[in-house]
């Protein structure tokens, strides 16, 4: 950077701006897992190779921040907090109750998927 304020303390070296690294849209086990998630490897593969900004391409990115935020630690409360927990007053005898209001049916306009219905 040619700016003389930004460099001070770096007039050997001069600063470089950041360049984003490029995004790896082969990884398979990313794929795999999201045909298990009910994703087609058809609109995978056209939303990642058009870099469409929809819910094929989130997911398959937040797929892999997750391996990258596992590889670095280990299963925090943060990580856990994900996990689909009902609360003693949802369950009666065993059997789940329905939300007093908010509840939609399955015939809504996305699907909902979530990896961790689908990995352990």
């Amino acid at each position: 950077m040619k700016d003389k304020w930004i460099n001070i303390g770096y007039e050997g070296d001069e600063l470089k701006p950041y360049k984003e690294p490029e995004e790896d849209f082969g990884d398979t086990k990313r794929i795999e897992v999201m045909v298990g998630m009910g994703y087609t490897r058809d609109e995978i593969k056209e939303s990642l190779s058009t870099q469409k900004y929809n819910e094929v391409t989130a997911t398959y990115l937040l797929l892999g921040r997750k391996s990258e935020v596992e590889a670095g630690e280990s299963r925090t409360g943060s990580s856990l907090s994900l996990a689909r927990v009902r609360a003693p007053s949802e369950v009666t005898n065993g059997k789940a109750t329905a939300h007093a209001k908010g509840q939609r049916g399955a015939g809504g306009y996305h699907r909902q998927r979530r990896h961790s219905d689908f990995c352990e």
